[in-house]
């Protein structure tokens, strides 16, 4: 064999690159999922805190009707909402202020906890808090 040909000739294992694919995967595979669950998680959070947004203002608009409604009934009518798209269990206050002549305006505030939790990341507790305040005339 002349010298030149051996110059040019590598070794075998040098050109195989059968499984550099599996070894890139390895690498960035469990980073990309993890990246993938924390996104699915906060994608969660941000629905179930529009849900329990969109249910305080539903149920607040009771006390636009009827400016005698008690707390517990607005609370019953946010679980109630809630119990099919996000999560119910939310802390419900209602104060109502009377101290503007001829008008009522009621507050309902609205709490509520969400853990977020994913492969290889400690749990993470979000806490939303909505607030929505209704004027309602007093008619004498």
């Amino acid at each position: 064999m002349s010298a030149d040909r051996q110059k040019t000739r590598r070794p075998r294992f040098g050109r195989d690159e059968s499984g550099a694919t599996a070894v890139e995967f390895a690498i960035v595979g469990p980073i990309f999922l993890m990246l993938l669950f924390v996104l699915i998680n906060f994608g969660w959070a941000m629905h179930c805190a529009s849900s329990v947004r969109y249910a305080t203002e539903e149920s607040a608009r009771a006390l636009a009707i009827d400016a005698d409604v008690t707390p517990a009934v607005i609370r019953a009518d946010i679980v109630k909402r809630l119990t099919q798209i996000a999560d119910p269990d939310v802390t419900v206050t209602v104060t109502k202020d009377r101290s503007t002549p001829k008008l009522q305006v009621a507050d309902v505030v609205t709490s509520y906890k969400h853990h977020i939790g994913s492969p290889w990341i400690p749990a993470y507790t979000v806490n939303f808090k909505t607030e929505v305040s209704i004027a309602t005339p007093l008619f004498e």
